[in-house]
This record gives structure tokens, C-alpha cells and sequence, in this order.
């Protein structure tokens, strides 16, 4: 089929979601599939991304999806927040975003209004390459921070794939324009991206993660030569030297 389009939005992110839950296959090492794990799991993502490749897809047709959006999920014991605690279902608990009012599904404008309003400090995992914040209402979020999402469109420029797409540019902040928005939005174009101004808080962190060009491309090497056979040369270019790209 891909010799047909001009291009694939491959949508990396609900990886995981209520929809697991009572389901045996959906998740490694949890057989009732109602374990927390991250919806933009990067390992995850990456498998994902090798098996279209291997199967003979262009990595240069393969827009990537990026997310501005969390998955929540209520826990069972607001004392267990790892990879082995569990969920609350069938039904998700979650507590509901004021804007997207739906359970299970929140903004990243509103998981910030979240953190800046209650004091919350939220947690950098590194197994998931996600950004996870647990709040009083027993509410368990995993979601991309700015941060996470410019590592992942920087690694996809590295591979060679066409670029990112962003699902949705409209959950990222608030605006002060009533919802009219300023026309800018975010702009992604292979791996680079423009963003306009706008509302929001900024985010107290704890964790770290790596975010120096230097390191950023570090980061992404380990995954070029084992995992992408792409028929894109740039992605063999890249990988010879890591400081091919300019700063």
C-alpha cells in the first residue's frame, strides 16, 4: 500500500488505555492487562516503528505521531504507582479534565493547569520515556512534556522519517483569545518544529532527562543501526558521525 501514498501518519500513542483492562496479550508481565503503563511507551513505540521498516515501509514515508495528551487511569492503591500496580475497571475512575471532560483522556493544557494549581511535582520515567503525574484523586497520568516530545522529533530526524505529527496542537495550552487561537499553532516539518505563543504553565520537574544536542543524538544512536533499515541514505549518514548536525 505504501507504494501508493505520499505519506503514513503512524499514530505512536494509546499504546495503553482503559481498553486494556481484563485483556490477557495487551501488556508484558500482567495477564489481566490493568497494570499503569505509559500510552507513549518509547520502547514500545520503537518496535513499532521497526516492524513497518523491516516489512519494507520507507522510513521517509512514516510521518510519527507525537501526543499532547495524557492517559489517566484510577489506581487501585494510591501507594503503588509502578509498572506492576494496577487500575481500576472495567469503567475508568479517573478523575475528569475540565475541558475534555472525559474520563481517562486529558489534555496536556490541563495536566499542566493541574500541576501549577495543586503544587503537584510530577516524575520523569525512564523506562517509558514518559512524563508520569499522580494527584490526590487518586488519578495516575503518563504524558509527553515538551521536553520528551523535542528528544522524539529530533530522534525521527536522525532516522530519516518524514517527520511528526501532533495529535492535537489544540490540547497543548489555553489561549487568552477565547478559544480563537493566533493562526501559528505548532508547525512540525521533519523532526523541526515552530511553535506560537500561548497560555499555559510551566511545569516543576523532578527526574531528569537527558536534553543537550550532544546527548540527544547519543540517545538516539543505539536504535539506527539494530533496528531501522531505512532506504533513506541520511539515516546511514547520521549514524556515522553524531555530530552531522548542526547547532
Amino acid at each position: 500500500m505504501y507504494g501508493l501514498l505520499d505519506y503514513i501518519v503512524y499514530m505512536t500513542y494509546d499504546l495503553h488505555g482503559q481498553w486494556d483492562w481484563g485483556k490477557h496479550f495487551t501488556q508484558d508481565s500482567c495477564d489481566n492487562g490493568d497494570c499503569l503503563r505509559s500510552h507513549v511507551n518509547w520502547t514500545e513505540t520503537t518496535w513499532s516503528l521497526a516492524m513497518s521498516t523491516k516489512a519494507g515501509v520507507p522510513a521517509n514515508k512514516l510521518t510519527v505521531g507525537v501526543a499532547s495528551y495524557g492517559r489517566s487511569f484510577g489506581m487501585m492503591d494510591s501507594s503503588c504507582t509502578g509498572l506492576t500496580c494496577h487500575y481500576t475497571g472495567p469503567d475508568s475512575t479517573a478523575v475528569s479534565g475540565f475541558c475534555t471532560n472525559t474520563p481517562g483522556y486529558i489534555s496536556n493544557a490541563e495536566i499542566q493547569f493541574s500541576i501549577a494549581w495543586d503544587g503537584l511535582t510530577p516524575q520523569y520515567d525512564a523506562s517509558s520515556n514518559s512524563m508520569i503525574l499522580v494527584n490526590a484523586g487518586n488519578n495516575w497520568v503518563s504524558y509527553m512534556d515538551h521536553n520528551i516530545m523535542a528528544f522524539r522529533k529530533l530522534c525521527y530526524q536522525i532516522w530519516g522519517f518524514a517527520g511528526s505529527a501532533e495529535w492535537a496542537i489544540d490540547l497543548s495550552s489555553f489561549t487568552p483569545d477565547g478559544g480563537m487561537g493566533n493562526g501559528l499553532g505548532t508547525n512540525v516539518n521533519n523532526g523541526v518544529s515552530t511553535t506560537g505563543s500561548g497560555g499555559g504553565f510551566s511545569q516543576k520537574r523532578s527526574g531528569s532527562m537527558p536534553f543537550t544536542p550532544r546527548d540527544q543524538r547519543q540517545a538516539c544512536q543505539p536504535f539506527q543501526l539494530s533496528l531501522f533499515q531505512s532506504q533513506s541514505s541520511r539515516v546511514y549518514e547520521y549514524c556515522a558521525n553524531n555530530d552531522i548536525l548542526a547547532y
